[in-house]
């Protein structure tokens, strides 16, 4: 189904900065919050998707057991 359990888990932002290092392309994209998400993804993977550009608003999902609860 279009969406599903992506729903819940979804954040939206802009692209701020795009970064190439090596084999992994890094992303920061800001937050409708204005929180800050750091995402990579690698260059490999890459091949069959377009690339995200800075100012391009994009989706983040995720599944619940992408989650880890950090500790102190």
């Amino acid at each position: 189904s279009r969406g599903g359990s992506h729903v819940i888990n979804r954040l939206e932002g802009v692209v701020a900065d795009v970064n190439y290092l090596g084999g992994v392309t890094s992303y920061r994209v800001k937050l409708e919050t204005g929180a800050v998400l750091r995402a990579s993804m690698a260059n490999t993977a890459r091949l069959d998707v377009d690339a995200y550009l800075a100012g391009q608003r994009v989706v983040a999902w995720f599944t619940a057991d992408d989650c880890l609860v950090l500790e102190q």
